[in-house]
């Protein structure tokens, strides 16, 4: 369908015009200048090319010596009639090219709003900033999840245990790392039993993921070796086809976050197993010394 705005036209301006185009100009619907600017000329160049259009036909016109046979009444007659079956052709042609005008442009309207929409969700999300990890209770999630997700923003929901905290320890800290660098996402924790009854800890470390009100990720007992770095947590939860949508820059963040914390993690000194055992027979020693020292007193 032809595009008659002046700031998005669709074809390269010339003085021609298509059938589509003299069909609207022959109802009223545009103007020879309205179809010219549509190709995308200015509207001092439009104005001057339909002038010489119009100059070229009135010029042919004039070339043409029509003369008409007064005493010729039948051939008269004949030609009106047949006028008036071509208008009744015209007036079927009319109502059929208004009903697909009609169509094309209700679909054109659809899709506007549908456009429109779309970029209102996305920025409306993108307006949004959170920084860190909102703990929560099993009253609270339809709100805190459901409900702020339906915007379009994205929520992860980290299920955290009771009873052995070692368990969801790591995947926590590193949650939080992601909470601080990606403002854009929201993080919440609720305890795994708050959440789940009866939901045990071998299906630890979990996570959810929620948007538009609906789970669209569900990820179970995640290997420690990705809940201690939030880098690899992040390109976990980016995978599959409901994966999360970081920014360039919160990516980018969350990889310098965890080459510095690997970085002071090499630099600090390690104590090995055996330096352990070897300090805590030295205490003993230690306090057996002061044992003795007391007797002899």
């Amino acid at each position: 369908m032809t595009n008659y705005s002046v700031d998005k036209p669709t074809y390269a301006f010339t003085s021609s015009t298509t059938e589509f185009d003299d069909a609207l100009m022959k109802r009223g619907t545009v103007s020879l200048e309205d179809a010219i600017m549509a190709k995308g000329a200015t509207r001092e160049e439009a104005q001057r090319l339909a002038h010489q259009k119009r100059n070229a036909k009135a010029n042919v016109g004039a070339t043409v010596d029509v003369t008409t046979n007064n005493n010729d009444k039948k051939d008269l007659s004949d030609r009106e009639s047949d006028n008036d079956s071509d208008f009744e052709d015209d007036s079927d042609d009319d109502d059929d090219f208004m009903q697909q005008y009609r169509q094309q442009r209700l679909a054109q309207l659809k899709q506007e709003y549908k456009n429109n929409n779309t970029q209102s969700d996305s920025s409306k999300a993108k307006k949004r900033h959170f920084g860190q990890v909102l703990p929560i209770q099993r009253p609270e999630w339809t709100r805190e999840v459901n409900e702020d997700s339906q915007d379009g923003t994205f929520v992860v929901v980290t299920l955290l245990s009771t009873s052995h905290h070692d368990i969801t320890a790591p995947i926590h800290r590193s949650i939080g790392v992601l909470a601080s660098q990606c403002p854009s996402i929201k993080f919440v924790s609720i305890p795994s039993t708050s959440a789940i009854e009866d939901w045990p800890d071998g299906n630890l470390p979990a996570v959810f993921v929620y948007r538009h009100g609906k789970m669209i990720q569900e990820l179970i007992q995640i290997p420690q070796a990705v809940c201690i770095s939030p880098l690899k947590l992040l390109q976990t939860l980016r995978k599959g086809n409901g994966g999360v949508q970081f920014t360039s820059t919160e990516m980018q963040q969350v990889r310098d976050f965890t080459a510095k914390l690997e970085e002071e993690q090499q630099q600090t000194p390690t104590t090995s197993r055996s330096q352990v055992q070897l300090l805590r027979r030295r205490r003993i020693w230690d306090e057996d010394d002061e044992e003795d020292d007391d007797e002899v007193m």
